[in-house]
C-alpha cells in the first residue's frame, strides 16, 4: 500500500483506495469523504488529517490519518529515536493487550 509523503497527497481517492478493503467497508462502501487538518501548530511529531466518512448505509465514521512530521528537524528526531517504528509496533502487537481503549487501525506501515 502506498502511504502519502505529505498532507497534499492525502486525498479522497487515496483514502478510499487505502481502506476500502477493510472489513468495516467491504459491505458498506464509502460514499463520501471530507478531509480537514487536525492539530496544526501544536508541536506534533506528525501531520494529522481528520477524515469524516459516510458510507452507503448512511453510517458516519471519523478517522485520523497520521503522517510523518512535516518539519524536517522533527522528522529526523522521530527517526533517530525510533518514534514511528515504536508507534507502529504498539498498534501492530500490543494495543489489544493494554487495559485502555485504543483506536481501531484501518491501515498502518512505515518506511
Amino acid at each position: 500500500m502506498y502511504f502519502p509523503a505529505d498532507r497534499s497527497e492525502v486525498t479522497q481517492s487515496w483514502l478510499i483506495d487505502a481502506i476500502s478493503a477493510h472489513p468495516t467497508f467491504i459491505n458498506d462502501a464509502i460514499e463520501t469523504v471530507s478531509l480537514s487538518n487536525l492539530g496544526d501548530g501544536i508541536g506534533q511529531l506528525s501531520v494529522l488529517v481528520l477524515a469524516d466518512i459516510i458510507t452507503t448505509s448512511g453510517t458516519a465514521h471519523q478517522l485520523v490519518v497520521k503522517l510523518q512530521a512535516d518539519v524536517p528537524e522533527l522528522h529526523q528526531m522521530a527517526l533517530k529515536y525510533g518514534h514511528y517504528e515504536s508507534e507502529i509496533n504498539f498498534y501492530r502487537y500490543f494495543s489489544d493487550q493494554v487495559p485502555v481503549r485504543t483506536p481501531e487501525v484501518y491501515a498502518l506501515d512505515f518506511d
